[in-house]
């Protein structure tokens, strides 16, 4: 005869698989997602790299797009924080959303028809070519941070902002004297590359 006792035992044991296979299933999920927008945002950061190293992205627009990456890599550090050390599901989906559109924001700039010069001619534009060289490797390797990255690309857009005024005021040239000061700006961003791709910041490899 079965009684109550042994219907509930046997309940159990049935449960406690089950509940522990939903628990496992859940954290492979967990797992599977998180992996998912750490790759995405790495394909990203290589596209970028792929960009500047190539001047299909000039220095201000890659700004623009390390900075926005820079930003969803701090919501998506806030939301973990919030939660455990996970997402749920409608913040995935909006972190997500974000990586699309910077996805679409990388092709439309990569395409738009404004580049940095292939075969600069200028002394100047070698030494600001071979600096986006340095970024886009630190960008590759992972070296320096999207927000890092944003910041040298900055400086570097405002610095070339400077010289297009500079040759548009002296029918194309430069004087000594803003070569001067260009080079020393050139100089201080030297040391800046070189200081961000070996401080204890790091974009996580990709695996």
């Amino acid at each position: 005869m079965i009684t109550v006792s042994d219907m509930n035992t046997t309940t159990a044991r049935v449960m406690v698989p089950g509940l522990a296979s939903l628990v496992l299933l859940t954290l492979v999920q967990n797992l599977e997602a998180a992996a998912s927008i750490k790759e995405r945002e790495g394909r990203q950061q290589d596209r970028i790299a792929e960009g500047i190293a190539s001047g299909e992205l000039t220095p201000a627009e890659a700004a623009r797009l390390e900075a926005r990456e820079a930003e969803l890599r701090k919501q998506i550090a806030a939301d973990r924080a919030a939660n455990g050390g996970k997402l749920t599901a409608a913040q995935r989906k909006a972190i997500e959303k974000e990586l699309d559109e910077i996805s679409r924001k990388i092709a439309r700039n990569k395409h738009d028809g404004q580049r940095t010069k292939a075969e600069p001619k200028s002394q100047v534009g070698r030494r600001e070519q071979r600096q986006q060289q340095r970024i886009a490797e630190g960008v590759q390797s992972g070296e320096l941070t999207p927000a890092e990255a944003a910041r040298l690309e900055a400086r570097a857009a405002e610095l070339r902002r400077q010289i297009a005024e500079d040759r548009g005021a002296n029918g194309g040239r430069l004087t000594a004297e803003q070569r001067a000061q260009i080079n020393t700006e050139l100089d201080q961003i030297s040391r800046r590359i070189r200081a961000q791709k070996h401080d204890a910041q790091a974009t996580p490899q990709k695996k």
